[in-house]
C-alpha cells in the first residue's frame, strides 16, 4: 500500500486545518472505527483531495463510512433516529458512497482486493434497491478472483431472486377493518 503524502493541508471545513495528508487518513479511520461516521467524513474528504499517489483503500474506507452514515440509528429518548438528517441526504450520501467505490474498484489490484470492493458495491445496490446493479457487481467480483466460489453462488442466488421473485403477502393489521366503497354524494 502507498502512504499519502505528507503535504500540510488547510481543508475547507476547518476541522483539518495543520494535518497531513497521512494525519487525516488515519484520523479518518480512528473516528470510522468509533462508528462516528459524520465525524469522519471531513478527514476521509481532505485525504482524498490532497494525496498525491491514489490508493484504493482511501476510497474504500471513505465509500464505506459513507454508505455506514446512511444506515446508522442513533437515540433520541427512547426513540431511535436516523443519523441523516433527511432522505435527500441519505441519497446524495449513497450516491457518492458507491462513486468511491467504484474509484476504488479501479484502483484496486485484481484478485481478492478488487473482488472485495465490488461486493461491498454489490452490496450497497441491493441494499438500495437495484438488484440488477448488484448482480453486476457480483459478477465484475467473481471476474476479479474466480477463486472465491461463494462470489458466484452469491450472484446465482441473486439472478434467481430477481428470475423468480417470491410471492408478495400483503399484511393484515389485526386492527386494521375494511371499509366497503361508498358511493359519493
Amino acid at each position: 500500500m502507498r502512504a499519502p503524502r505528507a503535504q500540510r493541508v488547510g481543508g475547507a471545513s476547518g476541522v483539518v486545518n495543520g494535518l497531513t495528508v497521512p494525519e487525516a487518513y488515519a484520523r479518518a479511520i480512528e473516528l470510522a472505527k468509533q462508528e462516528r461516521y459524520r465525524q469522519c467524513l471531513p478527514y476521509y474528504e481532505t485525504a482524498v483531495a490532497w494525496v498525491r499517489s491514489d490508493f484504493w483503500e482511501l476510497h474504500f474506507n471513505y465509500g464505506a463510512a459513507l454508505l455506514n452514515l446512511t444506515l446508522q440509528y442513533g437515540e433520541r429518548g427512547p426513540h431511535p433516529v436516523a443519523a441523516t438528517r433527511s432522505s435527500v441526504e441519505r441519497v446524495m450520501l449513497v450516491r457518492e458512497g458507491i462513486r468511491q467505490l467504484s474509484r476504488a474498484a479501479e484502483l484496486a489490484p485484481a484478485g481478492a482486493a478488487r473482488a472485495r470492493v465490488l461486493g461491498e458495491r454489490a452490496n450497497a445496490f441491493a441494499v438500495w434497491g437495484f438488484p440488477w446493479e448488484s448482480l453486476v457487481s457480483l459478477r465484475e467480483a467473481q471476474e476479479a478472483d474466480p477463486g472465491q466460489p461463494e462470489i458466484k453462488r452469491q450472484a446465482d442466488a441473486l439472478l434467481q431472486l430477481i428470475l423468480n421473485p417470491p410471492p408478495t403477502v400483503e399484511p393484515r393489521s389485526s386492527h386494521a377493518r375494511r371499509v366497503p366503497p361508498r358511493a359519493l354524494p
